[in-house]
């Protein structure tokens, strides 16, 4: 008996050393590495680091210089949306208005002969009197917003059209008899 005794042991210690290594390779393969696809659960040390390394190219960091840099790009993008919401601000009072000159027209009396040349942008409005158009080397006109005309070179402008000098090239108005010119923007008058 004692025979069988020794072989039962040595069997029993077999299957359970082959026992004990199947459960540790077995609980070895199925918790993979940290951060791998095995085990999805990371700490937040471990993802900051990761967002530090890709940031700077690839050093790897301490935790704490990890959390100054997020706290350094989270500075930067504040002051970016900052800087975007001040832009859109601005935007928003130049559509309305605000804060802006020669948003009125002014009224001025133009005599006989005399000249008015527009700055890009100026509108003008002849209210009385007659006027023709005064125009550049290359004869391009002013455009006559109520009709959708071009008046070119010596045609008359027609009483309570708005006119709009495109570019600061010399087009403008000359006044045949006393006019009287409602006007925005800049001008000369010769």
């Amino acid at each position: 008996m004692s025979k069988k005794r020794k072989i039962y042991g040595a069997m029993s210690g077999v299957i359970l050393a082959l026992g004990g290594f199947l459960i540790i390779s077995t609980a070895s393969a199925s918790t993979g590495e940290a951060g791998s696809v095995d085990d999805p659960l990371v700490t937040k040390s471990y993802v900051d680091n990761e967002i530090s390394k890709r940031l700077q190219g690839g050093q790897s960091n301490t935790d704490q210089s990890s959390d100054v840099d997020i706290n350094a790009l989270y500075a930067d993008l504040i002051a970016y949306v900052d800087g975007q919401i001040d832009n859109i601000e601005l935007d928003i009072k130049v559509d309305s208005g605000e804060g802006l000159e020669n948003t009125s027209f002014e009224v001025l009396e133009l005599m006989p002969n005399q000249t008015l040349i527009g700055k890009e942008g100026t509108e003008l409005i002849v209210r009385s009197g007659e006027a023709l158009i005064i125009d550049n080397q290359d004869n391009n006109g002013i455009p006559n917003v109520t009709t959708g005309d071009n008046l070119k070179l010596g045609e008359q402008v027609a009483l309570n059209h708005l006119l709009i000098i495109p570019r600061e090239d010399g087009r403008g108005i000359v006044s045949k008899t006393g006019s009287w010119i409602m006007i925005r923007g800049d001008y000369t008058i010769q």
